[in-house]
């Protein structure tokens, strides 16, 4: 047999004879000297260099130490535990270091006893930042329940304690070269060619590079290529100023436009090493490439016969050819005698006609048949290039009736034939008259 609430009524019976008894009542768990107790560091790299953009990631850890912990009957459970720590939120300062924070303070939310939180802040190191160990001020903000005064059976006030206080972390940033490129100069720089450039570099940092070199990289797919990227500049001190010469060629691909070129240095520092500074990218103006039209566009052949053409090359291009000189691309079933023809020294815009000879076999097909036209230049620098192809139209016809009689030599001997035979009979008869 059991009593109402399931006990074995032996069992009672026992207890009610030892003078105890059982009274349901509530119970609390209290932590005395409880709070929380923080502490941030920097979860991974903390080594950065001037000039760069990272995003620091800032660990906060809570390492409150566990209190004794009490069970007060006949009171309500405490809603926080003093431990944890309420609404955090952090803010990451830049202190005396030479960076600047672009991210707004953070909102971590409650932080209980021996957990942790990542919380990233994006940074940028300025460009002439020296090398160093910084500490970065980081303010922290929270509440924590102190304690709950109990209020009759039923109600508890809660007292919490606002705490602002200001933890720090170290960040390293690497002595290295910081360098500008102030100018960027050159001659008319065409698609397809070469040509050299002058980039003045300065040291805009602190720190003293020797035996530096200046190179010139090529910007992912850049259509600008350097051919000859290296120049020694020895000792590179801060606010030195150097200009050097290098040359570049330009994609035959590239159009007008203006297109990114790397420009880094390469030096011993301090302590010897070798260190390679981060690029700083240029833009190089690129004015198109060489380039004609002709006119006309399409001529017309009788099969088997030779014609002489008359086509008026322009310069469409941003680049003067120099010493041009135009040609057609023959072949079967096309023959010339004359396939090329001297065109001068053509500016932008400008034209020239000339003449060439092209003849096509008796045999081939009625159709519209596609030669490749080109001219061969000189540029600035007296480098002999070539454009690219234009396609002239050849439409082979059938000749004529007048065109087939003219160009059969058994015709034309026939004809020349008649043609003295009537001149004779005529030359007879008006003889015969005069006597």
């Amino acid at each position: 047999m059991t009593t109402k609430n399931g006990m074995p009524l032996i069992v009672l019976c026992l207890l009610l004879s030892a003078g105890l008894v059982l009274v349901p009542v509530h119970a609390a768990e209290k932590y005395l000297g409880e709070k929380p107790d923080l502490a941030v560091s920097i979860a991974g790299k903390n080594e950065y260099s001037p000039g760069e953009e990272a995003t620091i990631v800032l660990l906060v850890e809570n390492r409150a130490t566990p209190a004794t912990r009490i069970i007060s009957p006949g009171q309500e459970q405490w809603a926080d535990r003093p431990a944890t720590a309420k609404l955090l939120r952090l803010e990451l300062l830049p202190g005396d270091a030479p960076i600047l924070v672009r991210t707004d303070p953070q909102m971590v939310g409650d932080l209980p006893l021996g957990e942790e939180r990542n919380v990233p802040f994006q940074i940028r190191v300025l460009e002439n930042a020296s090398g160093g160990i910084f500490t970065l001020p980081v303010a922290v903000s929270y509440s924590y329940l102190t304690f709950a005064e109990q209020v009759g059976s039923e109600t508890q006030i809660l007292h919490y304690k606002d705490i602002n206080a200001t933890l720090s972390v170290q960040l390293s940033v690497l002595p290295r070269i910081t360098f500008g490129v102030s100018d960027v100069k050159g001659g008319k720089v065409y698609a397809g060619q070469e040509e050299e450039i002058l980039v003045t570099v300065r040291n805009t940092g602190f720190l003293t590079g020797r035996d530096a070199t200046v190179r010139i990289v090529r910007h992912a797919d850049s259509p600008v290529i350097p051919v000859d990227g290296s120049a020694y500049i020895g000792e590179f001190a801060p606010q030195d100023e150097f200009s050097v010469k290098f040359r570049i060629r330009v994609s035959e691909t590239a159009q007008n436009a203006t297109y990114p070129l790397d420009v880094v240095i390469q030096y011993r520092d301090d302590e010897g090493e070798i260190v390679v500074s981060d690029p700083q990218t240029v833009g190089v103006p690129v004015l198109g490439k060489a380039g004609f039209s002709i006119e006309p566009a399409e001529v017309t052949i009788p099969q088997g016969l030779e014609r002489e053409i008359a086509l008026t090359f322009k310069n469409t291009g941003p680049v003067t050819l120099r010493s041009a000189q135009a040609r057609i691309k023959v072949t079967e079933p096309f023959s010339s005698v004359k396939h090329t023809a001297a065109l001068g020294d053509l500016s932008p815009g400008e034209e020239a006609t000339v003449t060439f000879s092209l003849g096509v076999d008796k045999s081939a097909t009625r159709k519209v048949y596609g030669l490749d036209a080109e001219v061969r230049y000189r540029d600035a620098r007296d480098n002999q290039l070539v454009t690219s192809p234009v396609t002239l139209r050849v439409a082979v016809v059938e000749r004529s009736i007048s065109e087939s009689i003219t160009t059969n030599p058994v015709y034309m001997s026939i004809i020349i034939a008649a043609i003295l035979g009537a001149g004779y009979v005529s030359y007879r008869w008006k003889n015969k008259r005069r006597k």
